[in-house]
């Protein structure tokens, strides 16, 4: 089951776009399976949970810049993940 799992994260991340329903019901399932494994201890839930992470990277740096870094630097040149959220215009 649980390699069924590991490669039904695979797949869809290597799927390509499917249009507003066939995003959303990807998306969905990418979700209830990250949820699932994110605490987990295994070897296999360990693969998922990385995996989760890297697409979760991905999608973020996919995500066009909207404001400079200038604009939402923190006092003393501070980056840290919400400068990098407001730079992203989240």
């Amino acid at each position: 089951m649980s390699a069924l799992l590991v490669a039904s994260v695979s797949a869809q991340a290597a799927e390509p776009d499917r249009g507003l329903v066939g995003s959303n019901i990807n998306q969905l399932s990418r979700s209830l399976v990250c949820n699932a494994f994110q605490n987990g201890v295994t070897g296999v839930g360990k693969a998922i949970k990385d995996q989760c992470a890297n697409q979760a990277a991905a999608e973020f740096a996919a995500v066009p810049e909207r404001k400079t870094l200038r604009e939402c630097i923190k006092p003393g040149n501070v980056i840290d993940d919400d400068v990098r959220k407001c730079v992203k215009g989240m």
